[in-house]
């Protein structure tokens, strides 16, 4: 896992939320950690530490 914040891409951020899910966090749990981490990558780019969000064409998910 790349620990410099640049050098962070969308395999790790997906991994994370996979696992999140393979450890039985109930869907509005999951959902929120996703917008969490949007909101965290939204402010990075904002700041200019980061010129784009891997999370950019990322999809939610889904919360029955």
């Amino acid at each position: 896992m790349p620990t410099a914040v640049g050098a962070i891409r969308r395999e790790p951020v997906e991994a994370f939320l996979n696992d999140c899910e393979d450890r039985g966090l109930a869907p509005a749990t999951r959902a929120q950690r996703y917008r969490s981490l949007q909101q965290f990558w939204k402010w990075l780019v904002d700041e200019g530490e980061v010129h784009e969000s891997p999370m950019a064409k990322m999809r939610p998910p889904l919360v029955p």
